[in-house]
């Protein structure tokens, strides 16, 4: 069922009588690791449940939401501090083991993936310019061939003028 803004608006939204009320469970997310799909189904229940013509519905919603927000950030705060800490781990094994390949060389990482794109830019120029260049004398190749062959042929054979 679609809601239109025009009837959100007026306040005339409606939602079908059946509409579950789903209610957000305070310890959905066990040990800090966050699921993205539980996560996004629970936002898409909030919305619903804010887009409800009833006050007490929305007000409801509305009180439930600072405790899921400062939940998820725990979460996610939790979620990276065990990235920093593989993240350390990684460039301590490399810094241990200096002969190893190291495909995580990169300190600055932005002036990294700068780097990359004008390479893969001069490249692509070099390409385009090598492309052209075959055309060109593919082109000055075939005008010779035909001013040869023209050439041939311009005065016919024992026709003087």
């Amino acid at each position: 069922m679609k809601i239109k803004k025009k009837d959100l608006r007026k306040r005339e939204a409606q939602l079908p009588i059946n509409y579950p009320d789903p209610d957000v469970l305070p310890d959905s997310l066990p040990g800090g690791v966050i699921d993205i799909e539980a996560e996004m189904v629970q936002v898409e229940i909030l919305c619903k449940r804010l887009a409800h013509n009833e006050v007490a519905v929305r007000d409801a919603v509305l009180a439930e939401v600072p405790h899921y927000l400062e939940r998820l950030t725990e979460a996610m705060a939790e979620m990276e501090k065990t990235y920093e800490a593989e993240i350390a781990e990684v460039r301590g094994y490399f810094k241990a083991h200096p002969k190893t390949p190291n495909p995580y060389r990169y300190e600055n990482l932005p002036l990294a993936l700068q780097q990359f794109r004008e390479k893969v830019a001069e490249q692509e120029r070099e390409d385009r310019r090598r492309v052209a260049m075959r055309e060109l004398r593919h082109r000055q190749a075939q005008e010779r061939r035909d001013k040869e062959l023209y050439g041939r042929y311009d005065r016919p054979a024992g026709d003087s003028t």
